[in-house]
């Protein structure tokens, strides 16, 4: 997914659209919104195959969506303690609030 050939760049936009089957409307959509990459089309806006319809259960999709969630998923198993910042911290998104720091001007 990462794509550290340029494959996707080196096909086009069209190319890299037909070949995931994504649908005239949302091949505009991307196109406007500036979606270039396999990241991007598949891993973020689940477009492989988008005309057919997915169950809309957490992590329902295509086939290469799917692929993507697993390696994510494997990829948080296995990392090192300490790599992955604690969601739980004290000021990150699940943890505590900190006090605003306050400075005088």
């Amino acid at each position: 997914m990462l794509d550290k050939t340029g494959d996707a760049e080196a096909l086009g936009f069209d190319a890299l659209a037909d070949l995931l089957n994504i649908n005239r409307v949302d091949r505009e959509k991307a196109r406007r919104e500036g979606w270039r990459t396999l990241a991007d089309l598949v891993a973020v806006h689940d477009l492989e195959n988008s005309s057919e319809r997915r169950g809309d259960e957490w992590g329902a999709g295509s086939p290469l969506y799917q692929a993507c969630h697993v390696a994510l998923i494997e990829f948080i198993r296995t990392a090192p303690a300490g790599a992955l910042p604690d969601p739980f911290a004290p000021g990150e998104i699940f943890g505590p609030k900190l006090p605003p720091t306050l400075t005088v001007v």
